[in-house]
């Protein structure tokens, strides 16, 4: 009924002149505000609409398939000649097979218009009618080594880049389980690999090799939820020591019905946790083989707060989550992941673990390889039956830049963009 009776108002006001309106705007305060929050949904639908065909336009994937051969190195273990050189395997990178490269757009179906108030953006690419058959492909023969990598462009600026390798990648085969588990609470998960926070789906077709040995399948399908905020060249607050007062920002959504079910603000203590030296001393053999341990980001919440609705979190969805600082246009981390909804605790309590990405350490030990670790990032919420939100503890793994100078290594990371990648794009 409130629809109909805004589209009535919304005819009557059509037939009016300029000067009637203004006189019907000053006159009637109702009417002012009436005419305000339809000029603000105007706008919204013109921002949601501007935001889709932008991304429709100028978003690539670009499907690769990378070359590694294993070769040996003999490294010196003393300046005596009589101790024989200690001989180890590395990976050399060989870069891509420019004739497996295959470049796609979004498929036709996927919506031009975003609503604002959602963060979450989801972008499928339909794979079975390019020229080149991408292929999913891991495989080794004698010293090479075949792996696929996913890369996800906006311009020149590479918004993700996930890789299938056993070793080092971070895409995996999806058990059936959780495929079932998610079937079964109508969510779109389709997919026969995915990322670890399951925010890229991959739908593979058959076989491309009839041998079992060789693990190479066709890509028919590739979706990704992304957080707006990856769109945006948006600096994230630096990590210190003493971090001031952080606000949690979550969204649950429903990809079935693609909508935001509830919405929670937190406002959280953080706490960075230096690694500690095991020993001062430069002699020391660890000091010496340049053993590190991780530094671990903690946000825990310090009020009590209620959720909308506690139903929904019992299905499998996505979760969108921004860590923001005073001010919520300045975040230290932004992401969306999905989970498998929550599950009983005790009688009075239930809750939701997942895991996301909070970035992918990339670093050589020789020239011409490259070593990823994908960082582990823990999502744990607790509430009661009746809706209170009793614990919500967010970890991320992380590495400062000083520590990362030292062993000329980066972070990859599609949940924040440090400042140091300022100089970088200049």
């Amino acid at each position: 009924m409130t629809a109909l009776a805004d589209a009535v108002w919304l005819a009557v006001m059509a037939f009016l002149d300029g000067q009637d309106l203004s006189r019907l705007m000053r006159v009637s305060r109702a009417h002012w505000r009436r005419l305000q929050a339809q000029v603000r949904r105007w706008r919204e639908i013109q921002l949601g609409l501007g935001l889709g065909h932008w991304v429709q336009r100028n978003v690539r994937l670009t499907i690769n398939t990378q070359v590694q051969e294993a070769q040996s190195l003999a490294v010196q273990r003393s300046p005596d000649a009589r101790v024989p050189p200690r001989v180890e395997t590395i990976q050399k990178e060989l870069g891509p097979i420019e004739a497996e490269r295959s470049v796609h757009r979004l498929t036709a179906t996927t919506p031009l218009f975003t609503a604002t108030q959602q963060a979450v953006l989801v972008l499928s690419f339909d794979c079975t009618s390019a020229d080149t058959k991408p292929l999913l492909v891991h495989t080794s023969q004698r010293a090479r080594t075949l792996y696929t990598t996913l890369t996800l462009t906006i311009f020149d600026r590479t918004l993700r880049r996930h890789v299938y390798h056993k070793a080092s990648g971070d895409l995996a085969t999806v058990p059936v389980a959780e495929k079932q588990a998610w079937t079964n609470a109508g969510a779109t998960l389709r997919c026969d690999v995915a990322s670890n926070d399951k925010s890229c789906q991959v739908q593979l077709g058959l076989p491309a090799r009839l041998d079992g040995k060789i693990d190479c399948y066709h890509i028919e399908r590739v979706d990704f939820t992304l957080h707006k905020r990856e769109l945006y060249p948006v600096f994230s607050l630096p990590l210190e020591p003493s971090l001031p007062t952080c606000w949690i920002h979550l969204q649950f959504h429903d990809l079935a019905r693609a909508q935001c079910l509830a919405r929670v603000s937190a406002p959280c203590h953080a706490l960075l946790e230096m690694a500690a030296s095991r020993t001062d001393d430069t002699n020391h053999p660890a000091r010496r083989t340049a053993v590190e341990q991780l530094e671990v980001a903690t946000f825990r919440s310090t009020q009590p707060t209620s959720l909308p609705d506690i139903s929904s979190l019992a299905k499998p969805g996505m979760i969108s989550m921004v860590i923001s600082g005073p001010e919520r246009h300045q975040a230290f981390y932004h992401t969306a992941f999905g989970h498998s909804g929550a599950t009983r605790k005790s009688d009075s309590a239930h809750v939701l673990a997942a895991t996301w990405v909070p970035g992918v350490l990339e670093f050589a030990m020789y020239p011409d390889t490259l070593n990823r670790r994908v960082l582990k990032g823990i999502f744990t919420l607790e509430f009661a039956v009746s809706g209170a939100l009793t614990s919500l503890v967010v970890l991320a793994q992380h590495l400062s830049p000083r520590r990362l100078l030292r062993y000329n290594a980066r972070v990859a990371s599609y949940s924040r963009r440090p400042e140091a990648e300022r100089n970088e794009d200049a």
